[in-house]
């Protein structure tokens, strides 16, 4: 179903720009570092403006820019190289249709500085054409990388609070030689941190690439899957990817090998199958689901046939922070939120359609990849109707299944419809609350 939040969120940044044709501030936005004065003010008018006495920027960051007249002469135009707290306390209607153009003035504090040159010039190209508005995100860029490290990902979105932002990582070197190289290693470790380190660029290919989902949210994930048992080679590839290239990344993955290889080595020789995520989907039985709703809504509504995105059911998120969104959704003071997390294994779901690590799952990727390019966040009746001929090619319906489960393609992740009110009221029973 399409997402409440989704809609107001929409709505609200049509509205903020049907706003900003009605009623223009005084002060606006000119490209990615220059603001606009209409009427024309001085430069101390357009601070005490801009920031109400809680800001004072340089003139060095905050000037005319060109000079029209003497200094102190009303200007129309102005750089704004303001720092992040400087903007944090302007005014929130400025930063609210600011921000409508994308990160503009913070686009140099997002960037790593890892990145090429060459890169971050296209970034920057790409941020003056208007490829991170809000209206144009979710947008995620591939650029290659320097060898020996792979892919670029630059992915542009908006995060909790509905705020353009950009998430950059580096893939991992495939090459079994740069991992032979590093201080300490011998060639056994050197193979198992290979291993490690190319299970994880898959697995961030996966969620990042072919979910759609936030890399922060896919590290997330990760971690929760791969287990704590990993966590010290975990924690040395964040620094990695924030490090990026070169020789202090090196060093950083050595640093993290006497305290985590041990441990590593003895989990990675007992469960070898169950190490990646790709090596997983083919032995993960047991799940981790949750529903966000209200007291009176928990069961859901399984008699309705409406076009939900896998048709009537009750569905639950693989994703906590999904779940949390949905529990706000119809909460009153008489039918509070709640949150329920129930564990299940396959064979606790029935007949399961599986398109995420189920046999149809390439499949379904193939089939629905031309309604993406057009739908990338495809949901409710679009969605129904793709499945729908989905299944007619296998000679199937949705009511020959229990459960479905598939990707969320408006939330990211995975969600999970259980269309068997026996199954589910089983789950919820075992089931246990959690905080919001």
């Amino acid at each position: 179903m399409t997402s409440p939040h989704a809609v107001l969120a929409a709505l609200s940044d049509a509205l903020i720009g049907a706003l900003s044709a009605a009623d223009p501030l005084p002060i606006a936005r000119d490209g990615r570092n220059h603001v606009m004065a209409n009427p024309s003010m001085t430069r101390r008018q357009a601070i005490d403006w801009l920031f109400e006495g809680r800001a004072d920027p340089p003139e060095s960051r905050f000037r005319p820019d060109p000079l029209e007249g003497l200094a102190d002469d009303p200007q129309r135009r102005f750089l704004f190289d303001i720092t992040a707290d400087e903007f944090a306390v302007a005014r929130p209607e400025f930063r609210d249709r600011y921000l409508l153009d994308g990160p503009g003035w913070s686009l140099r504090d997002l960037l790593p500085a890892w990145l090429p040159d060459s890169t971050r010039e296209e970034v920057v190209r790409l941020e003056g054409a208007g490829a991170f508005r809000r209206a144009a995100l979710p947008n995620l860029r591939t650029f290659p990388g320097v060898e020996p490290w792979g892919d670029i990902v630059v992915w542009a979105g908006v995060d909790e609070f509905r705020r353009p932002t950009l998430e950059i990582f580096n893939y991992f070197p495939a090459a079994l030689e740069f991992y032979e190289q590093l201080p300490g290693v011998g060639a056994q470790d050197a193979r198992l941190l290979r291993y490690v380190y190319t299970s994880w660029n898959n697995d961030m290919g996966y969620f990042v690439e072919d979910r759609k989902m936030r890399p922060q949210d896919a590290r997330d994930e990760i971690r929760r899957i791969w287990g704590e048992v990993f966590k010290g080679i975990l924690e040395g590839a964040k620094e990695i990817l924030l490090a990026g290239a070169g020789i202090s990344a090196a060093n950083k993955i050595a640093a993290t090998v006497n305290e985590t290889v041990t441990a590593a080595l003895e989990s990675f020789r007992q469960r070898r199958q169950l190490f990646s995520l790709w090596a997983r989907q083919k032995t993960l039985t047991e799940l981790v689901l949750f529903r966000g709703t209200t007291f009176r809504r928990i069961l859901g509504d399984l008699a309705q046939d409406a076009t939900h995105d896998l048709g009537r059911g009750t569905y639950f998120s693989q994703q906590k922070r999904i779940a949390q969104v949905f529990s706000q959704h119809y909460p009153t003071p008489d039918d509070p939120a709640v949150l329920v997390r129930v564990k299940a294994t396959v064979e606790d779901l029935g007949e399961v359609l599986d398109l995420v690590n189920g046999q149809q799952s390439q499949e379904w990727s193939t089939f629905v990849a031309p309604v993406l390019k057009v739908q990338p966040r495809l949901v409710n009746e679009q969605y129904n109707n793709a499945l729908t001929n989905f299944l007619e090619r296998l000679g199937k319906t949705m009511n020959d299944y229990d459960t479905i489960i598939a990707p969320d393609y408006l939330n990211g992740g995975v969600q999970v419809c259980i269309k068997k009110e026996s199954i589910v009221r089983k789950l919820l029973l075992l089931g246990d609350e959690v905080p919001l």
